[in-house]
């Protein structure tokens, strides 16, 4: 699921774990959306999806700390671009 550039905001992407669809998510791209920590912590509170390869995010945005507790629950699928 390509969501680049969606203005999705935190508001939105904490709702993304809500969705029909999140059980079944393969890659979720979510490049070019401005996402606090507080957006992020949605993705921090929800199930993986059992087959997602991966999260795709803008590192830079994100600090040391969240991008850290991301790649805790994510493991390698989170992919964090420069």
């Amino acid at each position: 699921l390509d969501l680049h550039g969606c203005r999705l905001g935190d508001k939105g992407t904490r709702r993304l774990p809500r969705a029909k669809f999140w059980p079944n998510l393969v890659e979720l791209s979510l490049l070019g959306n401005v996402i606090s920590p507080f957006g992020i912590q949605g993705l921090l509170d929800a199930e993986v999806p059992r087959d997602l390869a991966a999260l795709v995010l803008d590192g830079e945005q994100l600090g040391h700390e969240t991008r850290t507790e991301l790649r805790r629950k994510y493991g390698e699928r989170v992919v964090f671009t420069a």
